[in-house]
């Protein structure tokens, strides 16, 4: 190959441009032939929503009831972790007697505060 310069090189990239590339019609039929066997059959529009006041309250209850379930989940949590705050601490004594709960000690004194002194 020999060495062009920038002149010859732009005028080849030119004489490229100005001839694009074009896929043979053939090969574009068989591509869209296989293109429509792919495609999932057409399915029938869904009916219009009922509109009415019946229609909107519906909907309004649906809107309560997908929040209304995390809701009630956070609060029951909340119970869950403001009622066993003395199972907590004695579940930690519990610990901090043994030999795995020294061990922790040991080997991350951070999690020392948050026993009790025994």
């Amino acid at each position: 190959m020999t060495d062009m310069d920038d002149a010859e090189l732009d005028r080849h990239f030119a004489a490229a441009r100005a001839r694009p590339p074009e896929p043979d019609a053939a090969f574009m039929a068989r591509a869209m032939a296989e293109a429509r066997a792919h495609q999932p059959p057409a399915v029938a529009a869904r009916p219009p929503l009922p509109s009415g006041r019946g229609a909107a309250v519906l909907a309004w209850l649906a809107g309560v009831a997908m929040p209304g379930g995390l809701i009630a989940a956070t609060l029951v949590g909340v119970l869950i972790g403001v009622s066993s705050g003395d199972l907590v601490s004695d579940q930690a004594a519990v610990l901090m007697e043994t030999d795995l709960g020294m061990e922790l000690v040991y080997r991350f004194p951070a999690i020392g505060g948050f026993f009790e002194e025994i």
